[in-house]
């Protein structure tokens, strides 16, 4: 596999200054070695779409993101760190989920929201997933980058919500001058960033050159290969697979607490922990919709009022964080127990 880390010599100044860095593709190549089907192999055209459009077109120039340098495992290679080295997947990385078919939603009416029914057939093509929230410390980088005062990376209504209520950081960061501290401070930046609206979430994407999951492929990950499971591991949970059921504490814990709850994908944190934003909107009775026959890469409704959250939190109940279920907010809300997690596209798939 082609280490993405091809700017290893310049690469922890971006990460410290989040700043983009503008390369020649002569200068990378002379440098490295690598080709443009190698970076394409490689998955790098899916963090930073800018450079696959330069590399398709033949331009020179192009420009890459501090979260260029994310390493692209596939799914045994996340397996490999998890069960044969007892290892983690690095924050940051990018893991590569094989298209398929799936049931998703619910069957049965025990413990099923109506929303969640009926189950559907769908079909999803390959995807890049994180295996972990957006933390603390990758959001800071964001902050650090002038990312609430550049416009380019914000919708057209993303910009009036921001400006309307004046927001400028996650609640989870105390103060508007603190983003570094929050970021610096060891027992914070692991944890997932929370209490930001679904616009801050997608501005932060665009400025990673990512993009939410959609709700289908949100739950096919979630899966991890299980069939008609309640979670990413199977049919119980406990406190020692996910952080939820926290009546009586606050706030989300670092991505690596738990060394068991990795799924059959390598995910982590599918459950629990903070609900997590997808792209779609979301639709009462949009799995009715869907269950006339096999629907492939479903993106939700075309518009609606509230965004759909997937995961459940750490107050959450065990029975609403199972991968069908399906929670909704207003896209403005800074709610606390709200996080997202990075997804992209393989050119080849």
């Amino acid at each position: 596999m082609l280490n993405l880390k091809l700017i290893s010599f310049e690469f922890e100044d971006i990460l410290n200054t989040g700043q983009m860095l503008a390369l020649s593709f002569d200068r990378l190549q002379s440098r490295e070695g690598v080709t443009p089907a190698q970076l394409r192999l490689a998955g790098l055209p899916v963090a930073t779409p800018l450079i696959g459009k330069y590399l398709e077109t033949g331009r020179a120039e192009f420009m890459i993101r501090a979260v260029v340098g994310r390493p692209i495992l596939t799914v045994n290679e996340a397996s490999d760190l998890i069960v044969r080295e007892g290892g983690m997947p690095a924050i940051g990385s990018m893991i590569k989920i094989p298209g398929g078919g799936f049931f998703a939603g619910n069957s049965s009416f025990d413990s099923t929201f109506p929303n969640e029914l009926p189950a559907h057939p769908v079909r999803i093509r390959p995807f890049l997933i994180s295996p972990y929230p957006v933390t603390i410390g990758e959001y800071a980088r964001f902050i650090s980058d002038g990312g609430y005062s550049r416009d380019e990376f914000w919708s057209e209504e993303g910009i009036r919500i921001r400006d309307l209520v004046n927001i400028r950081r996650p609640n989870c960061f105390p103060e508007k001058t603190s983003w570094k501290e929050a970021a610096d401070f060891p027992s914070r930046y692991k944890k997932p960033v929370h209490g930001l609206s679904w616009y801050e979430a997608e501005a932060y994407l665009n400025w990673a050159g990512q993009r939410f999951p959609t709700e289908h492929e949100w739950e096919y990950a979630a899966r991890g290969g299980l069939v008609g499971k309640h979670y990413p591991w199977g049919d119980l949970v406990s406190l020692e697979e996910a952080h939820f059921g926290k009546q009586t504490s606050w706030g989300p814990e670092t991505v690596n607490l738990y060394n068991t709850g990795f799924n059959g994908f390598g995910l982590k944190d599918m459950a629990g922990n903070v609900f997590e934003w997808v792209s779609d909107w979301y639709g009462e009775r949009y799995y009715k919709e869907l269950a006339e026959g096999l629907i492939r890469n479903p993106e939700g409704p075309e518009e609606g009022k509230y965004k759909v959250l997937r995961g459940g939190c750490w107050v959450s109940l065990g029975r609403d964080i199972q991968v069908q279920r399906r929670h909704l907010s207003e896209p403005f809300t800074q709610d606390n127990f709200c996080g997202f997690r990075a997804a992209g596209e393989l050119l080849d798939a």
